[in-house]
């Protein structure tokens, strides 16, 4: 067994990359990681409900104890006012399953900074970091590649690996029994 399966079975992360159209999770689950895409065929309010509900269900099945979600890049170019709309969705969903989890929110650049080694990674980059710390994964989207960024990321806060800085923005952003 790997050292990241040992750490997972006792940590049992999740993570997401929200989006309006996508939504990007990467999990250890039966001693397989998975990083999958989310998808919807509806559109508008219908779309939303859909994305969260097949999240949720997701989450009901791993039942992970930490879940890290990729935050609002609010000066990036791709800031999209629904993407708040869909975590904001996503934390109702979690409250109401009266489960606790603990959240955390991971800036983009941060998630870049930590393991492309540069805030303003591009996709392609990213993408190639993680082939390299996760080599027998296939990563099929930029949405899964995004997600397992944020699982490296959370998992390495949790053991201890990310330097203080870091860890105290990581923990800053970061909510229990949510």
């Amino acid at each position: 067994m790997s050292e990241i399966f040992l750490m997972n079975k006792i940590h049992k992360i999740l993570a997401i990359d929200p989006g309006t159209d996508y939504i990007g999770v990467a999990y250890l689950y039966n001693e397989k990681f998975i990083a999958k895409t989310i998808t919807s065929d509806y559109y508008g309010i219908k779309r939303l409900e859909d994305l969260v509900n097949r999240l949720v269900n997701i989450i009901e099945i791993v039942k992970p104890k930490f879940i890290g979600i990729e935050d609002y890049g609010y000066g990036g170019k791709f800031f999209n006012v629904e993407v708040a709309e869909i975590v904001g969705a996503i934390k109702y969903k979690l409250r109401s399953s009266k489960k606790k989890y603990e959240i955390t929110f991971l800036a983009p650049n941060s998630v870049k900074l930590l393991v492309a080694g540069n805030g303003r990674a591009t996709k392609p980059e990213l993408r190639k970091a993680i082939n390299k710390k996760y080599s027998r994964l296939k990563i099929h989207t930029s949405h899964e590649s995004d997600a397992m960024a944020i699982f490296a990321v959370m998992e390495d806060y949790l053991k201890g690996k990310i330097n203080a800085d870091a860890s105290r923005r990581i923990k800053g952003r970061t909510y229990s029994n949510i």
